[in-house]
C-alpha cells in the first residue's frame, strides 16, 4: 500500500498498521465550564475535523465523527461518555482501517458556571487488514486533564470557553512509543437559551513538547441540555 511521508513529529498520530493509515489524537472537547447540576442530563454531537503540520506545510489527516451523554451526579459533579469514530482521509488501497475512541470522563465545578475541571479516561482501539486478510488490532489509552473557563453573556445566548489540557498516551501497538503532548482549544456556544441547547464552533491546537509538529482541529458541536437543572 502507499505509504504517507508525515509532516508532523507527534508519534502517537502515527499509528501504523501494515496500511499505513495516520489518524490524529481526539483533541476536540465541544465544552464549558458549567456542569449540569443534580440529576441534570445532555445529549451532544459533534464534528471535526483534523490537520497535520511541521513549519509552514500541512496535509489534512483526519475527519471525526462524535457523540456525548452526560449526567449530573452532584450539584458540581458530571459524569459523561463519549464515543468518536476516527475517520482518516487517506483511504487503504486494499484492505479496510477502523480507528475508534471511547471515553469516561469525570467533571468537577470549580467555580459555579466559571471554572471546571475534566478528565477523560479513553480507549483508542484501531484494527486493520490487508487484502481480505486476519484484521490486526491495537489499543492505545490515554489521561487527559483539562482546566476549562467560561464567559457568558448576560443575555445567556452567547458564551466563550478557552480550556488547557495536558495528555499522557500510553501506545501499545508495534514499535510505538508513549507519548506526552500539551494542547488547548478555543470553543464558543451560540443559542437563544444556554440552559437548554448551544451550537458549539471550536478551534484547537495540540503539539509535543520539543518537537515542531503540531495538530489543528476545528469542528462544531450540537449540545442539547434535557433538563432544567442546568448550571450557567
Amino acid at each position: 500500500m502507499k505509504q504517507r511521508q508525515l509532516l508532523f513529529a507527534l508519534a502517537f498520530a502515527s499509528v501504523y498498521f501494515s496500511s499505513c493509515i495516520t489518524v490524529a489524537p481526539v483533541h476536540g472537547t465541544y465544552e464549558k465550564a458549567g456542569t449540569l447540576g443534580k440529576g441534570g442530563a445532555e445529549l451532544a454531537g459533534h464534528y471535526t475535523h483534523y490537520s497535520a503540520g511541521d513549519g509552514g506545510a500541512s496535509q489534512a489527516v483526519n475527519n471525526n465523527i462524535g457523540f456525548r451523554a452526560g449526567l449530573g451526579v452532584a450539584d458540581n459533579v458530571d459524569l459523561k461518555v463519549r464515543y468518536e469514530k476516527l475517520i482518516p482521509v487517506e483511504k487503504p488501497e486494499n484492505g479496510s482501517f477502523n480507528a475508534s475512541y471511547f471515553s469516561v470522563i469525570p467533571k468537577f465545578g470549580i467555580h459555579p458556571g466559571k471554572l471546571a475541571v475534566f478528565v477523560p479516561l479513553s480507549l483508542y482501539h484501531f484494527s486493520a487488514s490487508e487484502n481480505g486478510g486476519v484484521a490486526t488490532s491495537s489499543n492505545s489509552y490515554s489521561i487527559a486533564p483539562h482546566v476549562i473557563g467560561t464567559f457568558t453573556a448576560k443575555s445567556n445566548q452567547v458564551d466563550f470557553s478557552p480550556s488547557a489540557n495536558v495528555e499522557y498516551i500510553i501506545n501499545k501497538g508495534q514499535g510505538s512509543e508513549n507519548d506526552f503532548l500539551m494542547g488547548f482549544n478555543i470553543g464558543a456556544g451560540f443559542s437563544s437559551d444556554l440552559r437548554k441547547w448551544a451550537i458549539r464552533p471550536e478551534l484547537g491546537y495540540l503539539f509535543k513538547p520539543g518537537e515542531s509538529g503540531h495538530v489543528w482541529n476545528v469542528g462544531v458541536g450540537l449540545q442539547v441540555l434535557l433538563t432544567s437543572k442546568h448550571k450557567k
